[in-house]
């Protein structure tokens, strides 16, 4: 008989602090795809240029990374600063060149801000990882 009060106790205690616990997670998890929306829109808006052939220059700030930050658990939060570091990088290792450099024409077309990446394949994979953390 005791045993069973136990569990009657437990089972009580368990439904009052579980569902907080679900709400609080599900919350947070909300808020930080809130945050994260305008980062990943812009995230997508340069992979496409790349994927399309164009060199689109950095559309994520520092400051737009780091105000999502506090919206991330610590584990969370560590995989993203790795993700940005590659994001960085995939920036700092991209080869550009002038489109006319790469496409001459007879001086009727000119593009004078347009420029291609020469290693996209590279450029892409570096920036995949925070789109997946994004994306989460």
């Amino acid at each position: 008989m005791e045993i069973l009060t136990v569990i009657g106790v437990l089972l009580t205690l368990a439904g009052l602090f579980v569902p907080s616990l679900i709400s609080n997670h599900a919350s947070r998890k909300a808020e930080f795809r809130k945050q994260s929306a305008p980062i990943l829109a812009n995230l997508l808006t340069e992979i496409k240029a790349i994927e399309g052939g164009s060199y689109a220059f950095m559309l994520i700030r520092d400051s737009d990374f780091y105000q999502l930050l506090p919206y991330a658990s610590g584990r969370r939060r560590k995989k993203l600063e790795a993700a940005y570091s590659a994001y960085l990088e995939a920036h700092h290792i991209a080869v550009t060149l002038h489109w006319h450099d790469e496409h001459p024409s007879d001086r009727t077309i000119f593009f004078p801000g347009s420029f291609i990446v020469t290693n996209p394949d590279e450029v892409l994979e570096k920036m995949q990882s925070l789109r997946t953390e994004l994306s989460r």
